[in-house]
């Protein structure tokens, strides 16, 4: 078993010598309890029933008891193990940025608080062209729903095994960024991995995804908040930020991975991607409403700071205005020459240190017009 603490960034290269098709599953485990642990005690069985490459177990759960778990645990005989330590801040898929893939690989994540079964053993015909999904369920309250690959969240690529060749791709896409991705970028890589390659049902495996954080809009709309803090968005934290966050990366990263993607795919796309910018009447009434309320509330706020001093309450309002007046222009926007030119007045204020990088992937990736 090999350890890599939170301070080690060194990358893990699984390598497969053999011309079959080998699997690396990936868990990340953020918290200590008897169901984990009874999915710990089943990973390690589908390890060895699926005949693994390797399993990337991330410890970020407190005081690091998954990996005493695990030092102590009967491991798989043929399959790699290696534990990746990572704070429980961290994005799931900045720490998986630390897993490099080379020969004929597939990889998938499986999450500790979902449920998952069966066996994952791949035809020894496949190619690096095919993605694999399981038998995907969503778990709302008691109801469990099998849902069909067209209706299914962008979540469900997670689960999904993503050939080699489409992950190292994603990996270039992220180092561009400076390794810190956006919190949808199971969205992003959803549609890459659709329209990059062909869907091949094989598995038998189940899986029971749990819907509890988005199966009500008023959840949807402080997850996407919450997320978006996460991300670094600071002050402009909000839903419709999130939802722009996602839509930019979506388009750039296509842009990122244009050679991949057929002519007529991509432009069109690109085109669905740029109309899903655009703002509904009501939503835009209400965000010219709250435009007008913040700038009067900065206005106000800004005489009230020189008499008490607080910046708080005046840096959050700022940020809103500038998140509200950003999603609104770029509504109007007319090309993706227009967009990028938004980006860049973002990026010129220097308030996102987090996402310096992604504002400078973004501007190289939409400049040019389709």
């Amino acid at each position: 078993m090999n350890i890599s603490f939170d301070h080690n960034r060194e990358v893990v290269k699984i390598i497969n010598p053999s011309s079959k098709p080998g699997v690396v599953l990936v868990l990340p485990m953020t918290r200590v309890k008897e169901n984990s642990v009874k999915n710990w005690e089943r990973i390690l069985q589908i390890a060895s029933s699926s005949n693994l490459l390797a399993l990337f177990l991330i410890d970020k759960t407190p005081l690091k008891g998954a990996t005493s778990y695990f030092l102590n645990a009967e491991l798989p005989k043929n399959t790699q193990v290696h534990i990746l330590q990572r704070d429980i801040s961290e994005d799931l898929y900045d720490s998986l940025l630390s897993i490099a893939l080379e020969g004929n690989v597939w990889i998938m994540q499986l999450h500790d608080d979902d449920s998952w079964s069966g066996v994952i053993q791949l035809p020894d015909n496949a190619t690096q062209n095919e993605i694999f999904p399981v038998d995907f369920y969503v778990n709302v309250g008691s109801r469990v729903q099998k849902i069909d690959w067209n209706e299914s969240p962008p979540a469900r690529v997670n689960f999904t095994l993503i050939p080699r060749k489409i992950w190292t791709k994603f990996s270039e896409y992220a180092s561009e960024q400076g390794g810190h991705l956006a919190a949808s970028t199971d969205y992003t890589l959803n549609l890459i991995t659709r329209l990059t390659c062909e869907k091949r049902d094989n598995l038998d495996f189940e899986y029971v995804y749990d819907d509890r954080n988005w199966n009500k809009k008023t959840l949807q709309r402080n997850q996407l908040t919450r997320l978006s803090k996460l991300d670094g968005w600071l002050h402009l934290s909000g839903t419709d930020v999130q939802l722009l966050n996602r839509s930019l990366d979506a388009l750039s990263c296509l842009h990122f991975f244009k050679d991949f993607v057929p002519d007529e795919s991509f432009n069109s796309e690109i085109a669905k991607l740029h109309s899903g910018l655009k703002l509904s009447l009501r939503r835009s009434t209400y965000l010219h409403t709250r435009k007008q309320i913040l700038l009067l509330l900065v206005s106000m706020c800004r005489v009230l700071k020189r008499l008490l001093g607080n910046k708080t309450v005046i840096e959050r309002l700022e940020g809103q205005l500038i998140a509200t007046t950003l999603v609104i222009r770029i509504s109007k926007a007319n090309s993706l020459k227009e967009i990028q030119f938004e980006i860049l007045e973002l990026k010129k204020l220097a308030i996102l240190p987090k996402l310096e990088k992604r504002l400078e992937f973004w501007i190289r990736n939409l400049g040019v017009d389709v």
